[in-house]
């Protein structure tokens, strides 16, 4: 039986982007939805909107990717028969959604507290 020894490989400056490895990584950080923010109940979405947007321009302004922080889904409901949007959140894009919202109520200071405490 013979073996391939000399098995040679694409050059790639960035193998790891070249083979979508880095997008398998960063989607497996995108733990959190804004659907399911039990705070965010309070807001309307047209505020949870303008967060969002506040949160991508900072990711914007600093140079950072922000799809690895935020991703935006869609999700059909049955119910309804419609299509809603949802977005997906890393840690960090949890963190600067919270941080985005207008002046605390009790239940936005219960989230800030237990985010200044992690």
């Amino acid at each position: 039986m013979e073996t391939l020894n000399n098995v040679r490989l694409p050059a790639c400056k960035h193998q790891f982007s070249y083979w979508g490895l880095d997008d398998i990584f960063y989607n497996s950080k995108l733990k959190y939805s804004i659907r399911n923010l039990s705070f965010g109940r309070n807001f309307t979405m047209e505020v949870t909107i303008e967060a969002l947007n506040k949160s991508l321009l900072v990711c914007y302004l600093l140079g950072i990717d922000g799809r690895h922080h935020f991703k935006k889904i869609y999700i059909y409901n049955s119910k309804l028969d419609i299509i809603e949007i949802d977005w997906l959140l890393s840690k960090i894009g949890l963190n600067l959604l919270i941080m985005q919202y207008p002046s605390p109520n009790k239940a936005m200071a219960r989230w800030l507290w237990e985010l200044a405490s992690l």
